[in-house]
């Protein structure tokens, strides 16, 4: 087994210190609709989160093999709309040095079937950490895993070598490449492998199901008191930037700066197509610009303007405290249903059930429930019906 000495320790705490992204990611809106009317509704960016399951000090570490994965499983059922962004993860050499070639699998942890490998990667130094590997925005649910396989050095004794904490109370596996199920929990400690992730943020606390701590019998380079695994409680860091409003586009023409997800176009030719954009702005500097187009029919079902699709629209305003105005368009006379549902998918409301002419329609949800009882804060869904057309929506009631 080896061991660092004491003065390796120090200076190799004193190096790691806080850890930091290097450089901010600037995330863009998203999910930008625009109706006949020529309104535009978009969700805002997508926080970034640091997901730790470690204490961040390296004491302990595995003789690793080649063909094997090293790594942690993440519970991201706590969020919705995630994607895997960066990787962090620290190495030590212990005694040996040099430049180390390995690859990263994406393993769905609920099916242990891998969904993403990123190859190529090599180390950039000794005795630190590799910080920002990119994870390609792969999108993931629930738990999954991401391991690192070491590819250089020798077969039983393969680089990098992943550190760990000594602390056994996060969920940190080892295995064979490709035979998930059969992965055993780490005996070195949590491995220190921090996640970055974007989504939202539906639970303050992210906590995995229970697990059967079936131990690894692996070779150990420093041994160490293995505590019992109950539950995964996951130390997050948000890193967060200034967002300053929204730059609006159109036909790729600033248009103005909304301050709120919405915007309404004036001045369009009935009839014409357009490009719809719309980029987040922060103190930083300006996103990505999303774009949508749509066919301007004018405004308001007063128009003379033929339908040419039946469309359910995006609700204004969005958020919206207490009442919110559904758009949509029907091209020819039928029977129109729309139900509010809330994120579990429980039935909330019926907002309209009857027929309709061929015409601009809007309908108000004034945030109560089919007994008049007023919801609580939080996200909804909309779904219409209209002959064989079905289409769902998403808004959110900040109260």
């Amino acid at each position: 087994m080896r061991k660092f000495n004491l003065l390796v320790m120090i200076l190799v705490l004193s190096l790691c210190g806080v850890l930091s992204l290097a450089g901010q990611t600037l995330l863009p809106p998203r999910n930008l609709e625009v109706t006949p009317s020529a309104y535009a509704n978009w969700d805002p960016p997508g926080e970034l989160y640091e997901l730790i399951q470690h204490d961040g000090n390296p004491l302990n570490a595995y003789y690793q093999n080649y063909g094997y994965g090293y790594g942690v499983v993440y519970d991201v059922s706590g969020y919705t709309n995630v994607t895997l962004e960066m990787l962090d993860f620290r190495h030590s050499s212990w005694g040996v040095f040099g430049i180390w070639d390995y690859n990263l699998h994406i393993v769905d942890w609920d099916t242990h079937i891998e969904i993403a490998t990123i190859t190529g990667l090599q180390t950039t130094g000794d005795d630190i950490w590799e910080e920002g590997i990119d994870l390609g925005s792969v999108s993931v649910s629930g738990l999954m895993g991401v391991f690192m396989e070491p590819l250089s050095n020798d077969p039983a004794d393969a680089y990098p070598c992943l550190d760990g904490d000594d602390i056994l109370n996060g969920s940190s596996y080892f295995g064979e490449i490709g035979n998930y199920s059969s992965f055993t929990a780490s005996g070195v400690g949590d491995f220190l492998m921090d996640l970055w992730i974007i989504g939202d943020a539906t639970d303050e606390i992210v906590k995995a199901k229970k697990f059967t701590a079936n131990f690894g019998s692996g070779t150990t380079r420093v041994a160490s008191t293995i505590p019992d695994l109950e539950y995964i409680t996951l130390n997050q860091t948000v890193y967060s930037r200034d967002l300053v409003g929204y730059n609006v586009y159109l036909d790729a023409v600033y248009t103005g700066m909304a301050t709120d997800t919405f915007w309404q176009y004036t001045g369009l030719v009935v009839g014409q197509t357009y490009a719809a954009g719309v980029s987040a702005d922060y103190d930083e500097g300006e996103s990505e610009i999303i774009e949508a187009s749509f066919v301007y029919l004018g405004a308001g079902s007063g128009s003379n303007v033929p339908i040419l699709a039946t469309e359910l629209g995006a609700n204004y305003p969005n958020p919206f405290n207490p009442t919110t105005t559904i758009s949509f368009t029907l091209k020819e006379a039928t029977e129109v249903k729309i139900d509010v549902y809330n994120i579990t998918g429980q039935y909330v409301k019926t907002l309209i059930n009857k027929h309709l002419e061929a015409d601009n329609h809007n309908i108000v949800w004034n945030g109560n429930d089919n007994e008049g009882k007023s919801v609580s804060s939080g996200v909804y869904y909309y779904k219409m019906q209209a002959g064989r057309y079905t289409s769902t929506k998403k808004m959110i009631l900040m109260k």
